[in-house]
């Protein structure tokens, strides 16, 4: 259907994003971590193998996967980031990509010691790898393997929030009936339609169309995002 088409392209990113998730992969290997998954072998093999000879995995897509799940965790203190970005030399014109942006430049302020004030606004290197990476790993482990196999990497991103919103709630994917994984699955696939069923809204799953704020910009659907997950896990 047409609806289903505008959610597959509100789940793709522009080119333009590949620069802030190259920021990432610079910013984990600088602090001497070369590859996050190899501590995680069995989960590591079908990551791999969900994303192998996919269009969706040239350039660093897999890696904009987990920071579209970072923006979500910490989406309220990168809006208060992008009122005043001025210690990154950088100011705030209102897309996505550019909140982005921001965002991996302020972890690689954070975490540069060359910088002895620096600010620390986000979320440090430390709890990003040991606690964030293991819980969108332990997801995708569940996911992969048994609860929702065969989902598409083209819903990367809605995955992504589906899965921030767990680790916002504390949920674990042990914790999930299987009548929940099927709403989840229905949420991942048809954002749209599974909001207008759980919140009784039309047009309640914004389309941010590049815009980070606004009414349905894309902090407002990171919110919606987790709103969701939150009646499906609680269901």
């Amino acid at each position: 259907t047409n609806e289903e088409v505008s959610e597959d392209e509100d789940s793709n990113d522009s080119n333009s994003t590949i620069k802030p998730s190259q920021r990432m992969l610079e910013l984990a290997q600088r602090q001497g971590l070369s590859n996050p998954w190899d501590k995680f072998p069995d989960a590591r093999k079908l990551w791999y193998q969900w994303w192998e000879g996919k269009e969706k995995a040239k350039g660093q897509t897999p890696s904009l996967m987990f920071l579209w799940y970072l923006i979500c965790l910490e989406r309220k203190k990168l809006d208060d980031l992008l009122k005043r970005p001025i210690h990154l030399k950088m100011s705030f014109n209102g897309s996505t990509d550019n909140a982005l942006d921001i965002y991996c430049s302020q972890l690689q302020y954070q975490e540069d010691p060359k910088e002895e004030r620096s600010k620390q606004i986000l979320s440090n290197f430390e709890v990003i790898s040991e606690e964030y990476f293991t819980i969108f790993v332990d997801w995708m482990k569940s996911i992969l393997s048994k609860k929702l196999i065969g989902v598409s990497v083209d819903k990367y991103k809605q995955l992504a929030l589906f899965i921030a919103g767990a680790a916002e709630l504390k949920i674990s994917p042990e914790q999930v009936s299987d009548t929940q994984w099927n709403h989840a699955g229905e949420f991942i696939r048809s954002p749209r339609n599974k909001a207008r069923e759980l919140l009784d809204e039309n047009n309640g799953y914004p389309e941010p169309k590049g815009r980070w704020s606004q009414q349905k910009g894309q902090k407002q659907q990171c919110d919606k995002a987790v709103e969701i997950v939150r009646i499906i896990l609680k269901k």
